[in-house]
């Protein structure tokens, strides 16, 4: 197992025998492939998309397993740096700069 990201409470890390990457937040564990993974980071650039000053909380859908979370700003934003730092690190991600 490579270690991708590990900041309290978010750890990210790619399991090599089956070409998983195994992401844990929130007392959940998901075990992605790498395009699940990317699409993933997609999903939570469009909630992004979506705060504003007052945010204070994000609800996050996992339709897999029929679960929605909230999950505090501050936890949400670390979650996506965590994603993008592993696809960056791990894949050669280039992320997209906003006008």
């Amino acid at each position: 197992m490579l270690q991708l990201y590990n900041e309290e409470p978010i750890s990210i890390s790619f399991l090599k025998s089956d070409h998983q990457i195994q992401l844990e937040f929130c007392n959940v564990k998901m075990n992605l492939n790498p395009c699940q993974f990317k699409l993933f980071n997609q999903y939570l650039k469009r909630l992004q998309k979506g705060l504003d000053s007052d945010t204070r909380s994000v609800q996050i859908n996992l339709v897999q397993d029929c679960l929605d979370i909230e999950i505090s700003l501050k936890d949400f934003l670390q979650l996506c740096n965590g994603v993008e730092t592993a696809l960056i690190n791990k894949f050669g991600y280039k992320p997209k700069i906003q006008n």
